[in-house]
C-alpha cells in the first residue's frame, strides 16, 4: 500500500525575487527615509512575511548594501578612450550622481556606509583614472580623498537647503545679517547643476595644479 504524502508546507503569499525586494526597499527609503527601512517595514511593504525576505536577504545591513549596489552596478567607467583624466574624473562623477539622484536620500546613505561591492568598483575606477593621468599613487589617494570629501559635502549641503526649505521662514533673522542679504537672492536663482560643474572646475583646477607641482 502507498504511503500518504506528506503535506505540503504553506506556501509564501508570494514567491519573492531580487527585484521586488529591492524595489521595496527603495519605496520605503524614499517614502519614510532609509533609516526606517527595516526586515519589519521591507515585509510590510510587501505584503509578506519576514521571513520571506530573510530568505534572500540575511539582514539589514546586507539589505541596504542591496539597495545601493542595486543603482551603482550599471555605473560604467570611462575608458581611456573617453578622453583624458580629467574629462573621465568629471564623467564619472556626474553617472554616480545620476544613478542615485532619483532615489531621496539614498546618495547621503552611501556616504554613511562603508563601501559596498560596486562602490569599492567605482573607487577602484576613481584611483585607475588618476593613475592613467599621471598622478603618483600617493597623490591618486590624495586627489580621490578630496573627490569623495566633496561629494559628502555637497549632499549634505544640498539636504541642509532640502531642510530649510520645508522648515519655518526665517527672513526676519537672516535679514540681519549684511553678506547674506547680498548673496541669497543670487542663491536662490542658482540651479545645483550650475553649482556642481562650479564646483567640479575647483577641484579639479586644484588637482591639475596638484598633477603640474608632482
Amino acid at each position: 500500500m502507498a504511503r500518504p504524502s506528506r503535506p505540503s508546507a504553506p506556501a509564501e503569499p508570494h514567491a519573492l525575487g531580487i527585484e521586488q525586494i529591492v524595489a521595496a526597499a527603495l519605496r520605503v527609503g524614499v517614502s519614510k527615509g532609509f533609516s526606517a527601512l527595516t526586515m519589519r517595514s521591507l515585509a510590510d511593504e510587501l505584503g509578506t512575511s519576514p521571513m520571506a525576505a530573510y530568505y534572500h536577504v540575511p539582514n539589514k545591513n546586507a539589505l541596504l548594501d542591496l539597495v545601493i549596489d542595486s543603482r551603482l552596478e550599471a555605473v560604467e567607467i570611462p575608458p581611456p578612450e573617453f578622453g583624458p583624466w580629467d574629462a573621465r574624473v568629471r564623467e564619472l562623477q556626474g553617472r554616480s550622481a545620476a544613478a542615485l539622484e532619483p532615489w531621496a536620500g539614498l546618495d547621503l546613505l552611501v556616504f554613511e556606509r562603508p563601501p559596498t561591492t560596486h562602490g569599492l568598483r567605482l573607487m577602484d575606477g576613481y584611483l585607475r583614472i588618476l593613475l592613467d593621468g599621471g598622478f603618483t599613487p600617493r597623490n591618486a589617494a590624495q586627489a580621490f580623498s578630496i573627490l569623495h570629501a566633496y561629494g559628502m559635502s555637497r549632499v549634505a549641503f544640498e539636504r541642509r537647503l532640502q531642510d530649510a526649505d520645508r522648515g519655518s521662514d526665517r527672513s526676519e533673522e537672516r535679514a540681519q545679517w549684511p553678506a547674506l542679504r547680498v548673496v541669497e537672492d543670487v542663491w536662490a536663482d542658482l540651479h545645483r547643476s550650475d553649482l556642481h560643474d562650479f564646483a567640479m572646475d575647483v577641484v579639479l583646477d586644484g588637482l591639475r595644479d596638484l598633477l603640474a607641482r608632482q
